[in-house]
């Protein structure tokens, strides 16, 4: 459950998107390619591990690199996760901003209307319309002709806007939380990740009820961008970093691989049953599928206020602990030590919240951040080194094989594939 947990996440809400750039049928086969090529590569991490065993020092894949591969490769796969978390930093950033202000947006708008559990029902059951910011509808209509807008909604626009303060305005929340010392506090709030997936899975469920699936002229099985799913995905089964510390928790490591075989078919499951779910069933077409399908909801619309409200909480009580753990990385391989003193980490922190904040203005684009950091860093932390270190297992023991070998060259080409796809597409 806890590797289910890491791997179901906040590229659960670019799933349908990627589906849409990839076709009905390429989607679906990426993703469950995807998802077996990690998994084998995580297989290859903990086989590493369990022969030699956790009691000789290997509790985190960076010991098995730095034994098998040598000091500069560990310091390059620091640097490495390190890029990947700061990327990691920039999507949470971004969607915080989308969060904040759609919630905001929402509280304002009801704070002059009742709400109660009747209202509620009714937005359920009759308000599932959904929102094509490509040609400013609402399943269809046009709705910008009929907005009004006072002195007030002008100048209350100017000051809360999604790009250009909103993230400004996050400093002051996530920044202090940055410099504490320790995310101890944070660890154990890591549940609501858990409450927001299973709010994002209901929430599909209950929305597509409403729908009536429509092909338009747009819909595609099989499209030249179909990388991109493949990008994205790779970001979700991306676990690599904190696989052998989950593992270790097992009470019966012999069932390990097991557990982890059920962990990334549920996963999988879970990606496939709310991407093809929402865009078989989106009532519009499926080019106005927004990068976060949330935004394909209007911010009146009270399911996705919970819904943006839980992420909200969670990407703030998520964000330290992966900023935290990009500046352990940084740090430890730059200076050899976790906390140098606080000026090296307030410039450290300066330096991550400036590049979220510049990227959450003027790039907030979740589906291409998301794809580009799960390709490039997928390739090298999840499939190269996975192999470079098993090779070199065998390879001293004398246990390399045609089929291994050959595994290994197909991990290190589609790793390649993908990473290089991702500059090709448009």
């Amino acid at each position: 459950f806890s590797i289910w947990n890491l791997t179901v996440g906040t590229s659960l809400l670019s799933i349908p998107w990627a589906i849409g750039k990839a076709g009905l049928i390429l989607g679906p086969l990426f993703i469950i390619l995807v998802n077996l090529t990690l998994l084998y590569s995580c297989y290859l991490i903990v086989e590493g591990a369990r022969h030699f065993g956790y009691k000789d020092g290997y509790k985190d894949f960076n010991d098995l690199i730095r034994h098998f591969l040598g000091p500069i490769s560990e310091k390059i796969s620091c640097v490495i996760v390190s890029i990947v978390l700061i990327g990691v930093c920039l999507i949470f950033w971004i969607l915080a901003s989308n969060f904040m202000y759609t919630t905001v947006y929402f509280v304002r708008g009801m704070s002059t209307l009742p709400v109660t559990l009747y209202s509620i029902g009714i937005d359920i059951a009759h308000k599932a319309e959904v929102v094509c910011p490509v040609i400013g509808a609402i399943n269809g209509t046009d709705f910008e002709s009929n907005k009004t807008e006072t002195g007030n909604d002008r100048l209350f626009d100017q000051y809360w806007h999604q790009t250009k303060t909103v993230p400004l305005y996050l400093i002051v929340v996530l920044f202090p939380l940055m410099n504490l010392p320790s995310p101890v506090i944070f660890n154990k709030l890591s549940s609501i990740g858990i409450l927001s997936s299973l709010y994002l899975i209901i929430f599909v469920i209950i929305k597509s009820s409403f729908w009536t699936s429509t092909i338009d002229t747009n819909f595609e099985l099989a499209s030249p961008t179909f990388p991109v799913v493949t990008g994205v995905v790779s970001t979700a089964f991306s676990i690599h970093a904190n696989l052998l510390p989950v593992t270790q928790c097992n009470r019966n490591p012999q069932n390990t691989v097991r557990d982890l075989t059920i962990a990334y078919g549920c996963s999988c499951a879970t990606y496939l049953l709310v991407g093809m779910l929402f865009f078989i069933k989106f009532p519009l077409s499926v080019q106005c599928i927004q990068s976060v399908f949330l935004d394909n909801f209007g911010p009146d619309d009270i399911m996705s206020f919970l819904g943006r409200l839980t992420l909200l909480i969670q990407n703030i009580v998520t964000y330290p602990i992966i900023a935290f753990a990009a500046r352990i990385k940084i740090m430890s391989t730059l200076y050899g030590e976790k906390y140098p003193s606080w000026k090296h980490v307030l410039i450290f922190n300066i330096m991550v919240t400036t590049i979220c904040v510049l990227g959450a203005m003027f790039f907030p684009n979740v589906g291409t951040i998301l794809r580009f950091v799960g390709a490039c860093g997928g390739l090298f932390y999840c499939l190269l080194l996975p192999c470079a270190v098993q090779f070199a297992i065998r390879k001293k023991e004398n246990r390399l094989t045609v089929i291994s070998v050959l595994s290994y060259i197909y991990l290190i080409v589609f790793g390649l594939s993908n990473c290089i796809a991702q500059f090709i597409i448009n």
